[in-house]
């Protein structure tokens, strides 16, 4: 068959706005589906007795679980992370001033004020006071992230998370989506403790 006789090819055309949007929207989905599987179903661990219990963030909720686990004998040392009490001393928890009866309690604001930071100073007192085993509280949606940063910032250290649940509306399940979303971006970029 020479070149004459050869039919002639048909032009590939662009596809089209729908295929576009479609594919968009499936792989939209797919990548949703899969980061809320991330962030808010992590495995979930159940307490034993460590030598600390560690609250991380802003602690409302979090601060709650942690003080029940203290007052059950799961550690007799709590830690929390809190904002810089000279700068935003409202959102200092009561407990920091007050303590707890029978429970060392220590407070602290990581530097960075970050999960990253958290980790490197809990690292700090594990050294400090041969800490072998701790839990971290902190909410569901944070524990996947959470672990990567404890497991690459203080490693020799077992860490068991114990999640709290919170409500979302759903103004604040995006908000957690997009944020959670964006820190993991960033720890994949950047890595842990540099």
């Amino acid at each position: 068959m020479n070149r004459s006789q050869q039919q002639p090819r048909a032009r590939r055309r662009p596809p089209s706005l729908r295929t576009i949007l479609t594919a968009s929207g499936i792989y939209t989905l797919l990548y949703a589906v899969l980061c809320a599987g991330l962030y808010f179903t992590p495995v979930l661990e159940d307490p034993h007795r460590a030598d600390a219990i560690v609250v991380l963030g802003v602690p409302k909720e979090r601060l709650y679980v942690g003080t029940l686990l203290a007052e059950e004998g799961y550690a007799d040392t709590i830690v929390i992370s809190t904002p810089d009490p000279v700068n935003d001393p409202k959102r200092v928890p009561a407990t920091c001033h007050t303590g707890m009866q029978d429970i060392r309690v220590e407070c602290f604001t990581p530097s960075p004020f970050t999960t990253e930071g958290e980790a490197m100073h809990v690292q700090q007192l594990a050294e400090e006071r041969g800490w072998d085993d701790i839990i971290v509280v902190t909410y569901v949606s944070h524990i996947n992230r959470a672990r990567q940063y404890f497991a690459r910032c203080v490693p020799g250290v077992s860490t068991t998370f114990v999640g709290v649940n919170r409500r979302y509306d759903a103004a604040l399940l995006i908000n957690r989506f997009v944020y959670e979303t964006g820190a993991w971006l960033k720890l994949a970029a950047l890595g842990a403790c540099r």
